[in-house]
């Protein structure tokens, strides 16, 4: 597996942890997707969705020998849940709060992929949806910075 793989995978492994019955607010972490962006409202229902944006290269050193990069991976942790209609933000700052201490709490090096200042928060969002749906999104964006040996991932 590569750095990128692994961390993906650490990142699900703690959005999979968002269960009312493990002292979150909401079930979310009850099915986790990497990237799936339409999930069906009958049967995907809640749901967490770890979608990965662009990375970015702070430093490159580069030899006849070697190949490295100190990376920022962008991630959207998007959390997806039945509501109240009329009240759709009370289930979406359960959701925020879910994603936000699922992410920040234990180990932040990620399995010493990062060092914890690292993993850093950039902010929230909730997603604007059809009056009357039952059903509501919010997400918080995180960067993680982390070096990988580009000769061998």
């Amino acid at each position: 597996m590569s750095v990128e793989s692994t961390l993906a995978e650490r990142i699900a492994e703690r959005l999979a942890l968002i269960k009312i019955d493990d002292g979150y607010a909401t079930d979310i972490g009850t099915r986790v997707f990497a990237g799936k962006l339409k999930l069906d409202p009958e049967t995907e229902i809640p749901a967490a969705v770890l979608i990965e944006e662009d990375t970015r290269v702070e430093e490159y050193q580069g030899s006849n020998q070697s190949a490295k990069s100190k990376t920022v991976q962008r991630y959207l942790l998007v959390g997806h849940d039945v509501c109240d209609p009329d009240a759709p933000n009370e289930k979406a700052y359960e959701i925020l709060a879910d994603l936000k201490r699922a992410v920040f709490s234990g180990d932040r090096t990620l399995g010493q992929i990062c060092r914890p200042n690292d993993l850093v928060y950039l902010g929230r969002r909730i997603a604007v949806r059809e009056d009357g749906s039952a059903v509501v999104s919010a997400a918080i964006e995180i960067d993680c910075k982390f070096v990988e040996n580009l000769t061998d991932p």
